[in-house]
């Protein structure tokens, strides 16, 4: 068994948080027009397959998460850009 005390979670938790992060991943991505629509240009927080809270500014954000009794490692944060991001490689 892996040591898993950084996150004081037996492997059975951690693996059922980690299956909801994926959750949550997968949620945004099937609603991130819907999502852009309302967030533009906004950090959004995500746990539970809902947008928790949002603000402009990422520290305040995670400060207030955090205030409300969220675990952190398992809230997904995502910047909304107005604009499409084009990468090229």
């Amino acid at each position: 068994m892996a040591n898993l005390d950084n996150f004081g979670l037996d492997e059975e938790e951690l693996t059922k948080k980690a299956e909801k992060f994926v959750e949550n991943i997968m949620w945004f991505e099937n609603n991130k027009d819907d999502i852009k629509k309302n967030y533009a240009n906004l950090h959004i927080a995500i746990s539970n397959k809902k947008i928790i809270d949002s603000d402009k500014d990422l520290i305040l954000l995670k400060k207030r998460i955090a205030e409300e009794g969220y675990d952190l490692s398992f809230v997904l944060f995502k910047f909304i850009s107005a604009e499409d991001i084009i990468v090229i490689l």
